[in-house]
């Protein structure tokens, strides 16, 4: 809900704090790095501590992120803000999944996924029109108090209604990957920082970042690592993480920039454009279960319709030039685009959740949703770059016609991974038959 809420925000951002589309973006680098990069460390802490708790400190901490936001005066004290909130979702997220792995059947699994999409997007409907009324008749700060309230409501729910889970080892301060964490942390933000700064400080931090953490990781045979042992022979989790990255870098290239495309190049009032980004979350609350069912039943076709679906939505954002076509043909084009992430999200988070051992359901779920949700500041860095305008107050329609076509491109490599990955496991099938059948002939 805040990132939908956010993200109609920016033009009052880039206004109250007097920077660009460019230098606006590090709102994206710091809340996503440390959203993305946090997530292992948390999912291995998962096994050390009471979930329960780690949620209940995660909302804690998010509450205190939203206040600091609300009344930050200058740009640093803003980031700092999104920095803490992106640590904080990083405690909550882990928490999702291990919740999930020790409720529920395999064969229910996808179903899981899928009605908690309909949740989250039941956040995201209330966002996007409430962040439109928000701008439209009161200062931007208010989003961030309203968000520090409902936090405060989700705290006390969480108190209730969150079960106990018990944790599998003892909590050792020590066996937490730290340094690899930090080293990690400053590598990913050094490597967008090159992306949109001219200073060569950004590379000294970079090498110095990823060198500390591949000594870490694979010299080192002390410290605790993030990147579990057995983690380069598991295909099946390698090939899914793949497949992710080209999935959610292409959906959050879209959602950061489409809201801003809308009201500057299309020239929507912020409630019309909280309308319009209203139609995906509803078909994905509508939907969403039965898209896990669907999951559940045929996981490949599924991706694939669900892909193929995803691959219209991202051209059908691009097709119209700059005021040029009504915004009931946007609300169809994001309705095609739910259904489609109401069939490829489940499918994603079941491929990633079985194929992870069940004693380090946190630790791979962690990476996962690392790549996940680190895509996200990466595809404002990336396209930044080429939707800015030559003023500080447009954007590049071409540019944003650009990031269509590369979704596309990423959606249908995506694809192509399926196919191949469907006829490799039918080969391992066949294979396997035939050894069965000599084996008893002999």
């Amino acid at each position: 809900m805040s990132t939908t809420m956010l993200f109609i925000a920016y033009p009052e951002l880039v206004h109250f704090y007097n920077i660009d589309y460019e230098v606006m973006q590090w709102r994206n680098i710091v809340f996503w790095s440390f959203f993305g990069v946090f997530m292992p460390f948390f999912g291995i802490m998962a096994k050390m501590t009471n979930v329960k708790k780690m949620f209940l400190i995660g909302l804690g901490l998010f509450i205190i992120s939203c206040l600091l936001s609300a009344f930050s005066s200058n740009w640093g004290m803003f980031l700092v803000g999104q920095s803490l909130q992106g640590l904080a979702d990083a405690m909550i997220v882990p928490v999702q999944a291990v919740l999930i792995r020790n409720i529920f059947s395999e064969d229910k699994i996808g179903w899981a996924f899928g009605l908690q999409g309909s949740v989250m997007a039941a956040s995201a409907l209330l966002g996007p029109s409430l962040g439109g009324l928000i701008i439209q008749s009161m200062k931007w700060q208010m989003i961030f108090l309203l968000l520090g309230l409902i936090g405060l409501i989700a705290l006390a729910l969480g108190l209730m209604l969150v079960p106990n889970i018990e944790k599998s080892t003892k909590f050792i301060f020590r066996h937490l990957p730290i340094v690899g964490t930090l080293s990690l942390l400053i590598t990913f933000i050094s490597i967008q920082g090159i992306f949109i700064s001219e200073s060569e400080v950004w590379i000294l931090f970079g090498f110095a970042g990823i060198a500390t953490f591949l000594y870490v990781e694979f010299i080192n045979k002390i410290q605790t690592k993030i990147i579990p042992q057995d983690l380069w022979s598991n295909k099946p989790f390698l090939i899914n993480a793949l497949r992710g990255f080209f999935i959610f870098l292409s959906i959050n290239a879209i959602a950061t920039f489409t809201p801003i495309y809308f009201r500057i190049s299309q020239g929507y009032e912020a409630s019309v454009v909280g309308m319009v980004l209203l139609a995906s979350p509803i078909v994905m609350i509508s939907l969403g279960a039965w898209g896990g069912k669907r999951v559940d039943k045929s996981l490949n076709k599924t991706m694939i319709l669900g892909l193929t679906l995803l691959s219209i939505y991202s051209i059908g954002c691009i097709l119209p030039g700059e005021k040029s076509f009504h915004y009931v043909y946007f609300v169809l084009v994001f309705i095609i685009g739910g259904i489609g992430a109401v069939m490829v999200l489940p499918a994603q988070n079941k491929v990633a959740l079985t194929s992870s051992p069940k004693t380090e359901t946190g630790t791979y779920m962690g990476l996962f949703q690392m790549v996940q949700f680190t895509t996200a500041s990466l595809a404002g860095v990336l396209f930044a770059p080429i939707i800015q305008s030559t003023t500080n107050t447009e954007i590049s329609v071409s540019g944003y016609q650009m990031i269509g076509v590369t979704s596309t491109v990423f959606f249908l490599c995506s694809m192509l991974i399926v196919f191949i990955e469907a006829k490799i496991n039918r080969r391992k099938i066949v294979d396997n038959n035939v050894e069965i059948q000599l084996n008893n002939k002999e």
